[in-house]
């Protein structure tokens, strides 16, 4: 796991989750595997996650030329077991994690906070080549296992700027979620949509 943004918190009373009314979801995560995961391309990276994006920044272009954008996924989890619940929360950065469960669609019609009045829903990529608005994975889980955790020296050093010039400047960035992937020159410091 990549990154990770936990959609209801005490520091984050006001997600996009929480105005939805959107009780399914536990949390968004940012996963590779593949050819990012064995080529190493990973480890020259720094990934972020906002509420339903996924960022990826590279210290220079030849640095992020061997990643793959179609070995990353934004998922969204949804669970509705109480212990499965806890489980996903307790996911953590860089934990090598295997997931079981459905692609899936969800709504409801209760009312949401979110202007639009009545009802909520999310859609579900079933595609590894899409971008654009609709490229996450809405993944109910029915089973969850840590394969290999990640150790806190690594959590921590995965947050620190990537090595390059400046600071990490330039380079190249991928975005994951809110639907795109797509490679985009990274501005000094990016916020989610």
């Amino acid at each position: 796991m990549a990154s990770e943004h936990v959609t209801k918190s005490w520091w984050r009373p006001a997600s996009c989750h929480a105005r939805a009314n959107d009780r399914l979801s536990v949390k968004d995560v940012c996963v590779i595997w593949g050819e990012n995961a064995s080529n190493g391309s990973y480890r020259q990276a720094r990934f972020h996650s906002g509420e339903i994006t996924c960022f990826v920044r590279f210290p220079s272009a030849p640095a992020g030329q061997a990643f793959v954008p179609r070995a990353l996924s934004n998922n969204h989890l949804l669970a509705v077991d109480p212990a499965l619940r806890r489980q996903l929360r307790n996911l953590r950065r860089g934990d090598q994690i295997a997931l079981r469960g459905y692609l899936a669609s969800y709504s409801h019609d209760q009312p949401t906070g979110t202007g639009s009045g009545q009802g909520y829903w999310r859609g579900t990529s079933i595609s590894r080549d899409d971008t654009g608005n609709g490229a996450c994975e809405t993944i109910y889980v029915s089973g969850a296992r840590v394969l290999r955790p990640s150790s806190p020296g690594w959590r921590l050093a995965s947050r620190l700027p990537p090595p390059g010039p400046a600071g990490g400047g330039g380079g190249l960035a991928a975005v994951a979620g809110a639907g795109a992937l797509t490679s985009i020159p990274p501005p000094t410091q990016r916020t989610a949509p």
